[in-house]
């Protein structure tokens, strides 16, 4: 609201100063360099577009539209109907022809000197020299950001919703790392990195799209001509060179080494070029978009189970399964007619599995937890059961399942030829919660296609 107040009052202030005729021209850069200060964008096209669009609308489409709804004639309303798609064409063509034009935006620091130039010469009475007023366009025009030291480096990661998009600055140089979605007519890219760069006054001198998915590669049109592009799918990135595991560069004291992909050739998003930034006392790793296996490799070993990572899984599985037993039984023995409760363990928990430390205690205990429960309420008529189910497919192990090839290797580690289904579960478990099941209580059930039990026999040739 203030700020259509401040237009009123430039109106008046132009006016009244200059003349009618100065205000197409004047309010337009003052509004936005206004603009450009509050809300970091400019609209260069917009006192382009005003010189057209405020004569068309004031003499031919408010016009043409009231006298065609007073008069009531299909016709009068039809050229006030031209008149807007004219509009429309006109204000697309000059954001189109105006796209690549690029001015630094303002900080506010530098804003306020240039709202102070734009001020004095809207007031000639002011006994000021109009021609010192480039004086206080410097500030702008002159902005650099903020310097870096040799060795040190500056991320900055662009907030592109789904997806990615990150600008690693050393003290010379910078690099963008993908360029977020983009959708039909516009990008990320365009309304965040190309802002960014121009408030900045930074030029790219490389850019990585770690992949061809529009996540990641939808602004590169945005992009394309300012620097060098490099890809792990150089076939769904125009222009693109193929980035490969080992290749170096380095940057006023900073090296940049490439991690991933190797020369295998891999689709999707395990091709996501892997990047490691290295500088004076920090470094960073930017993975991509490649899967938990790939990580795996790229470490050299599995990750390590921390002290925290432990407790959350106890107090998720073992200690969450006695507080709902605790709650449960009494209620049960006051009633009198008996009960039933079903618990899942894993297969973790009856064998070594790597990197399953956490989850094979809190199994573990789970299990002997249902049969020291059955023991303690099967006077009530309570029964207390588990399944320890292998892997099934899940939201949560759906990642493990996301091609063809893991999918697979993971079948085949199982005597029946296939992994679980939720139903598997579903089934098993309502079962145990049934009167069919009544006479079974502290029971650990595997439900693994024979994982642990059974090892089919192995026929050569």
């Amino acid at each position: 609201l203030w700020l259509s107040f401040g237009a009123v009052a430039a109106i008046a202030m132009l006016v009244t100063s200059h003349g009618a005729r100065w205000l197409l021209v004047l309010l337009p850069v003052m509004m936005a360099m206004l603009g450009a200060i509050l809300f970091q964008q400019w609209s260069i096209s917009a006192p382009l577009a005003n010189l057209f669009l405020i004569p068309l609308y004031t003499c031919i489409v408010v016009p043409l539209a009231l006298l065609g709804s007073l008069l009531q004639q299909g016709w009068i309303l039809q050229g006030a109907a031209t008149g807007t798609e004219l509009s429309v064409w006109l204000m697309a063509s000059l954001a189109s022809s105006t796209s690549g034009w690029r001015l630094p935006l303002p900080t506010a620091t530098s804003g306020l000197f240039a709202m102070l130039a734009l001020a004095l010469l809207l007031m000639p009475a002011l006994p000021f020299p109009r021609r010192l007023l480039p004086i206080l366009l410097l500030p702008w025009l002159c902005q650099r950001a903020a310097p870096l030291s040799e060795g040190d480096w500056e991320l900055v990661a662009f907030d592109v919703g789904q997806g990615l998009a990150l600008a690693v600055r050393t003290r010379e140089h910078l690099l963008i790392y993908d360029s977020g979605p983009s959708w039909p007519g516009d990008s990320m890219a365009r309304r965040i990195i190309l802002p960014w760069l121009a408030r900045k006054g930074l030029t790219p001198d490389r850019i990585i799209i770690s992949h061809g998915d529009n996540d990641h590669a939808g602004g590169m049109k945005v992009l394309a001509g300012m620097a060098p592009v490099s890809s792990g799918e150089p076939q769904r990135v125009p222009g693109s060179e193929a980035c490969r595991a080992g290749q170096q560069w380095g940057w006023d004291g900073v090296t940049f080494t490439l991690l991933w992909p190797g020369p295998e050739v891999v689709p999707g998003n395990e091709s996501s070029c892997v990047l490691q930034v290295s500088g004076a006392g920090s470094s960073l790793l930017i993975p991509g978009d490649i899967g938990e296996q790939r990580e795996y490799r790229l470490l050299g070993s599995l990750p390590r189970t921390t002290e925290a990572m432990y407790r959350d899984c106890l107090a998720a599985n073992l200690d969450s399964a006695f507080f709902i037993a605790q709650a449960y039984a009494p209620r049960v023995q006051k009633a009198g007619q008996g009960g039933s409760l079903l618990f899942f363990s894993s297969v973790a928990a009856g064998m070594g599995v790597a990197n399953h430390a956490a989850i094979a205690a809190a199994k573990g205990g789970v299990e002997g937890l249902v049969r020291a429960l059955a023991a303690d309420y099967s006077g009530a008529g309570l029964r207390i059961n588990a399944i320890a189910p292998g892997l099934l497919r899940t939201p949560a192990t759906a990642r493990l399942l996301s091609s063809e090839a893991s999918t697979k290797a993971i079948r085949a580690q199982y005597p029946l030829g296939r992994h679980g289904e939720a139903e598997d579960a579903a089934a098993l478990g309502a079962f145990l919660l049934s009167d069919e099941a009544g006479w079974v209580t502290g029971q650990v059930i595997a439900l693994d296609g024979g994982f642990q039990a059974v090892r089919p026999m192995v026929r050569a040739g």
